[in-house]
């Protein structure tokens, strides 16, 4: 098995990085980002407050729905004319 050099831990850092700029300007919250970056709470504390990884970032944030998929829309027009 040939073992070919990724750049794992580089990877990784550019992928947190937006989220973690998002963070620290307060657009998302430690708690919105851990399942997003697949993570515990305390690294994910330990990176925002500790490092000064996702500095140079542009923040991330996700689009949110403004209308939940499972709310149904109580005044519709029906399609039955009466």
């Amino acid at each position: 098995m040939l073992r070919v050099p990724v750049g794992r831990a580089a990877l990784d850092e550019a992928r947190r990085a937006g989220v973690i700029a998002a963070i620290r300007e307060k657009k998302m919250t430690i708690a919105d980002a851990v399942p997003i970056l697949k993570t515990s709470r305390s690294y994910l504390s330990h990176l925002v407050n500790g490092t000064s990884e996702g500095e140079e970032a542009a923040p991330y944030v996700p689009k949110r729905s403004r209308v939940d998929p499972r709310q149904l829309d109580m005044f519709a027009p029906s399609a039955d004319p009466q």
